[in-house]
């Protein structure tokens, strides 16, 4: 599908379990086709955090190959996810871990249900892999990455010793749900450029980190500049948006929590549609990305294209009907273990909409469109 020596840049967003399955399904496709083995720069938030980090634990943190990953790596990320329920495992680990905050217990569970260890160091240097946060003092994003960890006004700290497992969990560290990461600067020696030339005279002693999607909730700011185009180091660029919809809803006068969720909810969707239209503008319609959405209906996609009548009915029967992908897409944004069928609807909802997606960018390419 892609030429050997394309550069992929993948940007994977927040959302929850819904969103580890979704970019699992994305990621089979370009297994399917040969395409792992071009991905040389991940972006994450939240729930496209937490897949990554699961992977790269399966496959002994190096970035699988397309035959690792359909052979090893989807089915143990299945049976881990599917068996191992993180919430239950956060409950249990209060008790032995009592002095933890909600976000510190994410982390544990990580480790000690999903078996994400290892440090930022782990991460192999053949991939870039940048995890994101907001920081609740500067409100600039703050990345985690082999490299370097900080934001432009903290500053940076070079080759950071850091823990997987708490980068990812303050990436997931959902306000007012989980809480922030308060992350001891103290610890690091902080320069005030991202090369580490010139040391901070005076660093903050902490900073407190949020969830990546207060920030960005797709992740591509390390990707992709507005009005410029892709960032060097990338050729094409797929974005994975998880993001839940946001439907009609009535002020609640007894749950505050609830209003903020919306006021949540509002923010990230205008963020995002402001975020995606450039993206068009410079990027895909110029053939060099792709973005997949849930709630792309195969169908809906394939009726507007120059293909026979024929194929698209062919394709129509074997895709997900339309009721199964609303089903998939309003899955809710939790950690909470899914039931087996839930799993592979939306991880066939993933593939579905990156096979769709990728015949619609090149309509000579419908054969590779392979459900199975």
């Amino acid at each position: 599908m892609f030429n050997k020596g394309t550069r992929i840049g993948l940007a994977l967003s927040g959302g929850g379990i819904r969103a580890l399955i979704f970019h699992l399904g994305i990621l089979k496709f370009l297994a399917e086709n040969g395409n792992l083995e071009n991905v040389k720069t991940i972006s994450t938030v939240s729930g496209g955090s937490i897949c990554i980090g699961l992977i790269l634990s399966i496959n002994d943190y190096k970035w699988p190959t397309s035959k690792e990953y359909l052979e090893k790596v989807l089915p143990e990320c299945e049976g881990i996810v599917l068996n191992n329920d993180i919430t239950s495992g956060m409950m249990r680990l209060k008790e032995k871990y009592s002095e933890y905050d909600t976000v510190m217990l994410l982390a544990k569970a990580l480790e000690e249900e999903w078996g994400v260890h290892g440090d930022l160091q782990t991460i192999p240097s053949s991939l870039n892999w940048e995890i994101n946060c907001a920081t609740f003092e500067t409100t600039k994003n703050f990345r985690f990455s082999k490299r370097r960890m900080g934001d432009p006004l903290l500053g940076y700290t070079m080759n950071p010793d850091f823990p997987i497992s708490s980068a990812v969990a303050a990436s997931a560290a959902f306000p007012e749900i989980i809480g922030t990461y308060r992350l001891d600067m103290s610890l690091y020696k902080w320069y005030k450029d991202e090369l580490g030339n010139t040391p901070l005279t005076d660093p903050r002693d902490f900073c407190n980190l949020w969830d990546g999607g207060v920030y960005d909730n797709l992740g591509i700011e390390v990707l992709y500049r507005p009005g410029f185009g892709l960032k060097k180091g990338i050729d094409f660029l797929v974005v994975s948006d998880a993001s839940s919809p946001i439907y009609e809803q009535e002020y609640s006068k007894e749950s505050r929590l609830e209003n903020l969720q919306r006021i949540w909810d509002i923010s990230v969707k205008k963020l995002n549609e402001l975020v995606v239209r450039s993206l068009f503008r410079d990027v895909i319609n110029k053939g060099k990305g792709a973005y997949l959405k849930t709630g792309t209906f195969v169908l809906d996609v394939l009726k507007k294209l120059p293909i026979p009548q024929k194929i698209i009915i062919k394709l129509g029967k074997t895709s997900l009907s339309h009721e199964k992908v609303i089903l998939a897409m309003n899955y809710p944004t939790t950690l909470i273990a899914p039931t087996s069928e839930e799993f592979k609807l939306i991880l066939r909802h993933g593939y579905e909409t990156a096979a769709c997606i990728r015949i619609k960018s090149m309509i000579k390419s419908y054969r590779y469109f392979k459900v199975n």
